[in-house]
């Protein structure tokens, strides 16, 4: 799952010679409270509805405005589980999406969209783990790595591949495992070399103790 798949350009996004009240009536207009700005093609960051009421002067420029999660690189090969984990960490309800070598704004996707995308496709209301495979094209196997997986004890409620634009050699592999913990499955995976890449389990969770990942956590029911 990548983002590229769900990259929304009918975001609204704001120009540093915007001023604080037009940036308001946008913030009105599409419902949210964060909004991408823009310099000419180049993603500058997030403006918060916050900053923008805080600023005295309705008439200022954005120019020069704190902005959000400017040093985020969130591109359209980036894994939705990453998205998801950067929107935690950061505390953001929107994500500026951008090319990845040229740096330029190819659209936004809110956390909302992410979480809703992610439910309907991974069936996250079953309880369980998430673990993301690179994989070789020459190498990818389903029968081989369901047998590691089941030998140890897992159960794979649901699966999903795909190749990234900037690795065509290498296949993405999502699973949805029906175990909270896997520690077993990982170890045993990483012993047949394969290159395990996210995994999202209760350990993991646990050891990082974040108050912004509880959502997250709730989230993927785990």
């Amino acid at each position: 799952m990548l983002v590229n798949n769900y990259i929304n350009t009918s975001i609204p996004t704001l120009a540093t010679q915007d001023t604080v009240k037009q940036a308001l009536k946008k913030f009105d207009s599409a419902n949210l409270n964060q909004l991408p700005v823009l310099e000419g093609e180049s993603f500058l960051g997030l403006l918060s509805r916050t900053t923008a009421e805080s600023v005295i002067d309705p008439k200022s420029k954005l120019d020069g405005i704190r902005l959000e999660g400017r040093s985020l690189n969130i591109t359209k090969d980036t894994h939705v589980l990453e998205a998801l984990k950067n929107a935690a960490e950061n505390d953001l309800e929107v994500l500026g999406i951008v090319d990845a070598t040229t740096q330029h704004y190819l659209g936004a996707i809110t956390k909302k969209d992410l979480e809703e995308y992610f439910a309907n496709l991974h069936s996250t209301k079953a309880n369980g783990s998430i673990i993301v495979l690179s994989i070789l094209e020459r190498d990818y196997s389903l029968h081989e790595l369901a047998r590691i997986i089941e030998s140890n004890g897992a159960k794979i409620l649901s699966l999903f591949s795909e190749t990234r634009d900037d690795d065509p050699y290498n296949i993405l592999v999502t699973f949805k495992l029906n175990m909270p913990d896997l520690s077993r499955v990982i170890a045993a995976l990483q012993r047949h070399n394969y290159n395990v890449v996210y995994t999202f389990h209760r350990e993991e969770f646990l050891s990082k103790e974040k108050e912004r990942l509880e959502h997250l956590l709730r989230f993927l029911e785990i």
